[in-house]
This record gives structure tokens, C-alpha cells and sequence, in this order.
């Protein structure tokens, strides 16, 4: 289940920095922004990896970052929905489902907003709690 939400949260993420990017290209494109303002958006992208020159003529540079790197994010964001599909082909219970059993195990409730370490160690103390009911009945 842990890596299922890690890739989640890797899509989650590269579709972020997709809306971000596209957004501000928008901006830098569609306004007649002063020079600081758009250098400080070229030094924004740049930390999420695309470097504009604000020198540059910015239609020909808008245009090129969407071809090249958003298209770059698409393939990532597809190759992490795949690597989803795979870790979840055959999984028939969901989350939802998870917490269900987890809940009626330990006979107790689980917050909606649970972390993902407390949701595995209720999961391990969930699974202890079914092996000792199982030895039990087996006697």
C-alpha cells in the first residue's frame, strides 16, 4: 500500500509542476509584465527545472518550453500512471476497504487524516491481532 501512495503522490506532484508551469508561461506570454517581474518568474521555473531566458524573445521561448518540458512532464506523469496500474492490477480492496478491516480488527477507528506511517503500524498491529484470533480458534 506504501508504495501505491508514494507513486500517487509522485503523480500528484508532476501534475502540479504541469498546472504551475503552464500557468505561468501563460502569464509571461499573455501580459505585458515589467523586466523584474518577469526574470522573478523565469528564476520561479527555474527551480522546478525549466530555465527561460527572459532576453529571449518569450513567444518563441513560452513555445518551446511546451513543447520540450511540459511534454517531458506528460511522459513522466504517464510512465507514473502505468507503474500505478501496474502496482494496482489485482489489488480488489481499496483504501477505503483497508481501513474498514484495519478498524473492525482492532476494534477501534481510524482518523480520516491518518499518516501513512501510523496507517502502516495500525495495519502490522492489525495483522498481529488476525494471526493470534486465527492460533486461538485453531485450538
Amino acid at each position: 500500500m506504501a508504495h501505491v501512495l508514494e507513486v500517487q503522490k509522485k503523480m500528484r506532484l508532476t501534475q502540479f509542476k504541469i498546472d504551475i508551469i503552464k500557468d505561468s508561461l501563460r502569464v509571461l506570454i499573455t501580459l505585458n509584465l515589467p523586466k523584474e517581474t518577469t526574470q522573478t518568474i523565469c528564476k520561479s521555473l527555474r527551480k522546478l527545472g525549466i530555465k527561460i531566458d527572459p532576453n529571449k524573445p518569450m513567444n518563441e521561448e513560452v513555445l518551446n518550453k511546451l513543447q520540450i518540458d511540459v511534454n517531458n512532464l506528460k511522459i513522466q506523469l504517464e510512465t507514473e500512471a502505468e507503474q500505478l496500474k501496474t502496482l494496482t492490477s489485482g489489488v480488489k480492496s481499496s483504501y477505503e476497504d483497508a481501513c474498514v478491516s484495519i478498524e473492525n480488527t482492532l476494534e477501534r477507528t481510524i482518523s480520516e487524516d491518518v499518516s501513512l506511517a501510523k496507517f502502516i503500524s495500525l495495519e502490522n498491529s492489525a495483522k498481529e491481532r488476525s494471526k493470534i484470533i486465527q492460533s486461538k480458534r485453531n485450538k
